[in-house]
């Protein structure tokens, strides 16, 4: 009798990331119970941008934690918390791919921690991709994260939610590598290091800039340049909501046919008092 009834393609890489993928035919999975939101493959790591730039501090605070930091018997866990929209998930995600380049993982998730229906769904695709074809629910992932002494890696993404008791969908167990990113400080206490995302300093600014605007590093000129709109757009946005809601009663002043994308006109506001500030700030 074959071990993964159903399973083909299997196969293991002698690389130093190390990740085993297991295909199944779904008709040879009897599963009694499919929690809501389950989607097959929702658990695939996806890369980060290729855009990501900078992030140096956060990594090397990272590396430390998960490549150079011994807990003989403790599972590391790590959160980066802040406001949404920081970059949490892209630093998490680029971390993800260096932290494969130099550590031997035997399996990668990520899991939408939004909802607890996604968590569990998330659990559930686990079990399937581990054979576990005899399942009653999602508890059966948890347990074989906690029963399998492995290098596996999880990131829980956008856990902000402070109603959900996250501490109990993470594997109480003394192996394993977990990343959490939210918009929830508290959650510093399931997590045996934290660090909050800000948002990027000036020179990963210009880093950034130089490359997708100009394909390559800045002049002195260009630099003096960036630095000189950057100083007035800190002035224009202490009176960015004014200038908002008086754009916003211009708006409405004016007939505009219905949205058929249903977009409000807030959204439009902002878009269109954006698109006004760039066409007047001057070339690079």
């Amino acid at each position: 009798m074959a071990m993964f009834p159903g399973a083909h393609n299997f196969g293991i890489s002698h690389s130093n990331s190390i990740v085993r993928e297991t295909h199944y035919h779904t008709e040879d999975i009897q599963m009694e119970i499919q929690p809501p939101g389950y989607i097959r493959g929702m658990t695939n790591c996806p890369r980060s941008t290729l855009a990501f730039t900078g992030r140096n501090e956060i990594s090397e605070s990272l590396e430390k934690f998960f490549l150079k930091t011994t807990f003989p018997t403790k599972q590391k866990v790590f959160l980066l918390y802040g406001l949404g929209g920081v970059g949490k998930t892209q630093t998490a995600l680029e971390f993800k791919q260096r932290l494969s380049l130099k550590k031997r993982l035997t399996k990668i998730y990520f899991s939408k921690a939004n909802t607890e229906q996604s968590i569990q769904a998330s659990y559930f695709v686990i079990v399937i991709d581990n054979g576990i074809v005899q399942a009653q629910d999602w508890h059966a992932g948890i347990h074989w994260l906690h029963s399998n002494e492995e290098s596996w890696f999880i990131i829980m993404d956008n856990a902000d939610d402070p109603k959900i008791h996250l501490a109990k969908y993470l594997p109480s167990c003394g192996h394993g590598n977990i990343i959490i990113t939210s918009r929830n400080p508290d959650l510093q206490d399931v997590a045996a290091q934290s660090l909050e995302v800000q948002n990027m300093v000036p020179t990963e600014g210009i880093q950034l800039l130089s490359e997708k605007a100009v394909g390559g590093p800045l002049t002195a000129d260009q630099e003096k340049k960036v630095a000189q709109i950057a100083k007035k757009q800190r002035k224009r946005l202490s009176t960015y909501l004014e200038r908002l809601q008086n754009l916003r009663k211009q708006i409405l002043q004016k007939e505009i046919p219905q949205s058929s994308d249903g977009y409000p006109l807030s959204i439009y506001a902002t878009s269109k008092l954006s698109w006004d500030e760039l066409d007047s700030s001057p070339i690079i």
